[in-house]
């Protein structure tokens, strides 16, 4: 472990170990280190890891009870570390519901959606398949235990998803700030505009513009940085507005 990066041993050259980094077949990771006989840094690879460093989790042989539903073992990958006490490389995991109901498993961020099962895993794919043309997959067990990772590395970055009041999830695909011709500010987020309401304690809580028209009560709260941290978990009552950009960058309703 290297700045909290992982390498598994590649082969002896001359004296000297090369070790590559853990990520290479997940992430496409070219990272890698050469050690001496004695584990001393002789050189680092010129180049950037393509991922954040994994999660370790220090437990006692068996105990895998505290982890519950957030952290995910990658079985066969289990070393002895001292005594009875071994170290599992783990993946920051979480099944969620979405608005619409449908149930998706997060994995370091990305989305992955039930695919398959047979006698021995589940197979869940990627939500990025067909707008990514992205062929990642995870097979995992029964009980919900990570068997193993795809070969290929994701096509795109992860998604952004918000957790709603009601404890579901709604995923966010843009949010922008736009003024229109008469010079009033609205905040659009996938094709629906809002307005300013209120200051909240910590956040600024902005209303569907469709609240009198439509009657709808969605709203979403953002802070100093125009960051949505919060949304109304209930749906929009009625189609997203149409709005054109004008010359001079303001935004017209047609």
């Amino acid at each position: 472990m290297l700045n909290g990066y992982t390498f598994s041993y590649s082969r002896a050259l001359g004296g000297r170990q090369r070790w590559l980094c853990s990520g290479k077949n997940t992430w496409n990771c070219r990272m890698y280190v050469y050690v001496n006989d004695e584990m001393e840094l002789l050189r680092v690879a010129p180049r950037h890891h393509t991922h954040g460093p994994p999660t370790y989790v220090m437990t006692q042989k068996g105990d895998n009870d505290a982890h519950e539903n957030k952290v995910i073992i990658l079985k066969g990958n289990l070393e002895h570390f001292a005594g009875s006490t071994f170290f599992h490389f783990s993946f920051a995991a979480k099944i969620i519901r979405l608005t619409n109901g449908k149930t998706l498993l997060m994995v370091d961020g990305y989305t992955f959606s039930f695919s398959n099962r047979n006698k021995n895993y589940e197979r869940w794919l990627c939500s990025g398949k067909i707008a990514n043309r992205c062929r990642a997959y995870i097979n995992v067990s029964q009980d919900k235990e990570l068997i193993n990772l795809s070969p290929y590395a994701h096509t795109h970055g992860p998604p952004k998803y918000l957790k709603t009041r009601g404890g579901e999830y709604i995923k966010i695909r843009s949010l922008k700030v736009i003024r229109l011709a008469n010079g009033k500010i609205l905040l659009m987020v996938d094709g629906y505009t809002f307005s300013f309401s209120n200051y909240c304690k910590d956040s600024q809580r902005w209303y569907c513009s469709g609240k009198n028209a439509n009657r709808c009560r969605v709203f979403i709260c953002v802070n100093d940085r125009m960051q949505m941290v919060k949304i109304a978990s209930r749906a929009h009552t009625h189609q997203p507005p149409k709005y054109v950009k004008i010359n001079n960058g303001d935004y017209v309703k047609v």
